[in-house]
């Protein structure tokens, strides 16, 4: 409300000062251009607080993200994607796996890492496990942790 009365008596003093200077004017041509400057004065003074309206603030309301969902999730959609990059490269090479678990982990940064995979094979690989292991970690950096499972 203060700011309507600075406003207002603003104007009242504009509208003073030019009946004052309008009575001190001489006749002429010079009148109309001090009348031209003076309505400028008027519009000037009269438009001012627009210049001073303080620019709306947009607030974004805060979401709470759910971060041990998306950390699980995202850790799960992980581990699934190493056991079928796993399974692709055995099947490639010829070795049909059981089973293949990767167990994955989130550090403290909130990186995702492989904490170890098993692979499970029948017992006709018995003899091709050391192979099969060097060929893991050279060709996808997988330190593999290899199971054979005998027939009962």
């Amino acid at each position: 409300m203060e700011k309507v009365e600075l406003w207002t008596a603003g104007l009242c003093i504009c509208a003073a000062a030019i009946g004052i200077a309008e009575k001190l004017l001489p006749e002429g041509n010079v009148r109309s251009a001090v009348y031209f400057v003076m309505g400028l004065i008027v519009i000037s003074c009269f438009l001012s607080p627009i210049g001073s309206i303080p620019e709306p603030e947009l607030a974004v309301p805060e979401q709470e993200v759910q971060t041990d969902w998306l950390n699980r999730t995202t850790n799960e959609m992980f581990g699934q994607r190493i056991n079928m990059i796993v399974s692709t490269y055995l099947e490639n090479k010829e070795i049909v796996p059981q089973k293949i678990e990767t167990y994955t982990d989130i550090d403290s940064d909130g990186g995702i890492y492989i904490d170890m995979v098993r692979i499970t094979l029948g017992s006709e690989y018995k003899e091709r496990i050391d192979e099969i292991c060097a060929c893991l970690l050279r060709d996808l950096g997988i330190d593999a942790d290899v199971v054979i499972k005998t027939a009962m």
